[in-house]
């Protein structure tokens, strides 16, 4: 199913930067499989032109947009960033700079609100900044208004080492006719929606630990929302 999917996502026509790195994080991805099935991987070079083609569109401020030369836009150069720091991971060179994105976050976090703020606090624990991230989160969680902006809030929480209410996000699940469990509205909002939602509460239970069942259950219903062939969209 995967590698079908990351096929599908590789083959897509359009090469915006949200769409460049879903297509480097499902390259790696799949390299990291054709390892496990003991397979020659042969895109070595698309992964290598995809990492170029990021650090291209790069925007002065050191973080991206939708396209070269747009407005930067926080949500896309969170997903740019994971992609470029998990292709450092597995040995690739990038240009990307941690510090220089560290620096442009902290200036920004006194400007952004709300779901902006989420993604720059993110952005902040991804680089590894040292910064004291506790005043933000305990402001976004007296303002948080959304079960997507919640459960992100979490998320930043529980990387930071900050205990997150397990139990009162368990009962929020919601499940389908064939008993498998998800969170949030179906709708097509782009953040808030099932599939984004239950991503996000995936990662909380798996870092928890001690919930196999549930997690099944959920792999269960990302298949289960793949009847169409393939998921929503490249993100």
């Amino acid at each position: 199913v995967l590698l079908d999917e990351i096929d599908q996502l590789r083959d897509y026509e359009y090469l915006c930067n949200e769409q460049l790195a879903s297509k480097l994080k499902a390259l790696l991805l799949k390299k990291t499989i054709m390892g496990h099935l003991k397979k020659e991987f042969k895109e070595e070079k698309k992964i290598r032109e995809i990492i170029h083609k990021l650090d291209q569109n790069k925007a002065t401020e050191g973080i991206w947009g939708w396209c070269k030369g747009t407005r930067p836009a926080v949500w896309i150069s969170l997903h740019v960033a994971e992609a470029l720091l998990a292709a450092r991971q597995q040995g690739y060179t990038t240009n990307f700079d941690k510090q220089r994105l560290i620096d442009y976050c902290l200036y920004q976090l006194q400007q952004h609100k709300g779901i902006d703020r989420l993604f720059t606090l993110q952005m902040l624990q991804l680089a590894g900044s040292n910064a004291d991230l506790k005043p933000y989160i305990d402001t976004l969680e007296k303002s948080s208004t959304t079960l997507f902006e919640n459960l992100r809030l979490q998320e930043i929480k529980q990387l930071a080492g900050l205990p997150v209410p397990i139990d009162s996000l368990l009962n929020k699940r919601r499940q389908t006719v064939f008993g498998n469990l998800y969170w949030g509205d179906e709708q097509y909002r782009f953040f808030d929606n099932t599939m984004h939602n239950t991503i996000l509460m995936y990662r909380i239970l798996k870092r928890a630990g001690d919930h196999s069942a549930t997690l099944r259950k959920i792999r269960n219903y990302f298949l289960e929302k793949r009847k169409d062939g393939k998921w929503r969209n490249t993100y």
